[in-house]
């Protein structure tokens, strides 16, 4: 490889493409790097510190990892010194704050060589936003020093270049892998950052909380439900929520982001039937093998729902036809984005009711913040009919669900736990969406 590179910059007033100011505009290099220089310069992760200060951590492989100061009104470099903060053929780095430290994540190993990519994520800690930054036995990440984060793990290959964001208070972050179940193939992963009790990071993909769930369709709104009886071999299919042992299912990890699907107290998993990775296969009710295809991921999306993957090819859990009838089985099929490869959770320990009263307009939720346990929702501008009222937490689940049936006010009492949730009502391809705070 070479070192000739940069790393520039380009702003815009708004992030909206519909806007009349959208506009991205060349503002110049920010650092570059030829081959007489003493670290390359690509890989840019931008930071702030306590005081407001920001800070741009950048470098691959040739000559380590540099943090340089930015002016925060320009984003140019501010000053002309850059700090060496890890050695040795790392790159991909970023830094995390938390609670007084600052946390530098970067990668070791060989990237993107597919199934045989040796690529792991390490993490050093300083109390000074440049470093220097100490594992947690005390060694220097620029004396080859490092904690690990994330390695190799099972089909989880190569794990690599961190990102990280904030939203609701939620810390994400994501990664890319080489997916041994699928040939190596190269794929995002998000993830949540877990903070232990000695202050050092764990990077998790498992950001379901094991317990009880509904599992509801976006498409036609009905649960996911055990049809027969809960034996070896029963289909699973969609229903009416009638607050049956057999629509109510147990979520439990089994490492790098899997879960198993079991109907509360039988002692079964949800299998695709025969162990089929096909198009068409259904979902049915089998003994514990700890198979591929008893293994399934909850992969989070934009409506704040979720994607169901097997791990035994790759399809994700669809109702067949798609239909909205009951007893309509579900399926493994190809993923197109389509309504019904979407499923909302809600956690069944949780209790909420709502007792619908008269009609109003504009989603709104009074009193937000909440300080109680009563919220009032008036509805967004003409909803279009009936549908569902959801809410959902930070972390995706949704923890209430009930019919809309074109109310204008709706008031809710809850006993849901601090924090922040969003509020939707949905009408067929119409979602209404506003976020309230729990006190």
């Amino acid at each position: 490889g070479v070192k000739t590179s940069c790393i520039g910059l380009v702003t815009n007033t708004t992030l909206n493409p519909q806007d009349p100011g959208y506009l991205w505009e060349d503002q110049g290099v920010v650092v570059y790097s030829n081959q007489s220089s003493d670290a390359n310069c690509i890989d840019p992760s931008v930071f702030s510190d306590a005081d407001g200060n920001y800070y741009l951590t950048y470098g691959s492989y040739f000559g380590g990892i540099r943090i340089v100061a930015l002016d925060s009104v320009s984003g140019k470099v501010s000053g002309s010194y850059r700090y060496p903060v890890a050695s040795g053929d790392c790159e991909a780095s970023c830094v995390i704050p938390h609670e007084g430290w600052y946390y530098l994540f970067i990668n070791r190993g060989q990237c993107c060589q597919g199934s045989s990519s040796t690529y792991y994520i390490q993490a050093g800690r300083s109390e000074n936003p440049t470093g220097p930054f100490l594992d947690k036995n005390g060694v220097d990440l620029n004396s080859r020093g490092g904690t690990t984060i994330l390695s190799t793990s099972g089909n989880f290959i190569g794990p690599g270049h961190v990102g990280y964001y904030v939203e609701d208070g939620q810390e994400w972050v994501t990664y890319h892998y080489y997916d041994g179940d699928r040939g190596g193939t190269a794929t995002l992963a998000i993830g949540t950052v877990v903070w232990e009790e000695d202050g050092w990071p764990r990077i998790t993909n498992e950001f379901i909380r094991e317990g009880a769930y509904t599992l509801t369709n976006h498409h036609s709104q009905l649960v996911w439900q055990a049809d027969g009886g809960l034996s070896e071999g029963t289909p699973v299919t969609q229903g009416t929520y009638e607050h049956d042992p057999a629509q109510q299912w147990n979520l439990s990890p089994v490492g790098n982001g899997y879960y198993t699907i079991a109907p509360a107290g039988s002692g079964l998993l949800v299998e695709a039937e025969g162990c089929s990775d096909v198009t068409g296969a259904g979902l049915v009710l089998g003994t514990d093998q700890f198979a591929a295809c008893e293994h399934w991921r909850f992969e989070r999306s934009n409506i704040l729902e979720f994607v169901i993957s097997s791990r035994s090819g790759n399809h994700v859990v669809n109702v067949s036809n798609p239909s909205y009838d009951e007893g309509s089985p579900l399926e493994l099929t190809v993923y197109s984005g389509a309504a019904s490869h979407y499923w909302a959770l809600a956690d069944t320990s949780l209790s909420v009711a709502v007792p619908q009263v008269r009609y109003g307009g504009g989603l709104k939720v009074f009193p937000n913040p909440s300080a109680g346990g009563k919220l009032t929702i008036c509805p967004g501008p003409d909803p279009g009919g009936r549908g569902t009222v959801e809410v959902y937490s930070a972390a995706g689940t949704r923890v209430y669900r009930d019919l809309y049936r074109g109310e204008e006010e709706i008031r809710l009492e809850h006993s849901l736990p601090p924090g922040v949730y969003s509020m939707r009502i949905v009408t067929g391809s119409k979602i209404f969406e506003n976020k309230f705070i729990v006190l």
